[in-house]
């Protein structure tokens, strides 16, 4: 795993509208590296009021959430 501080920050906002269950299904280790590359302020903010699709992520979040989601969550398709 190597994502870029932008992309620690996405998932992390990500993260906090998943359900508890799923978020504690990510292992923590993962969890723990996305919070020791995020930046110190975010430089992402989820906005609620938009589905998923529509949150502007980029590329490479995008494609890390895929990844969380056919991994952790046994999901074929998050966004």
């Amino acid at each position: 795993m190597n994502y870029s501080s932008n992309v620690c920050d996405e998932l992390l906002q990500v993260l906090k509208y998943i359900k508890q269950e799923d978020r504690e299904k990510i292992p923590k280790d993962v969890i723990n590296y996305l919070y020791s590359n995020c930046n110190s302020e975010p430089s992402f903010i989820y906005n609620q009021a938009l589905p998923l699709k529509d949150q502007k992520l980029l590329i490479e979040t995008s494609t890390a959430l895929q990844d969380f989601g056919k991994k952790y969550w046994g999901w074929d398709k998050v966004m």
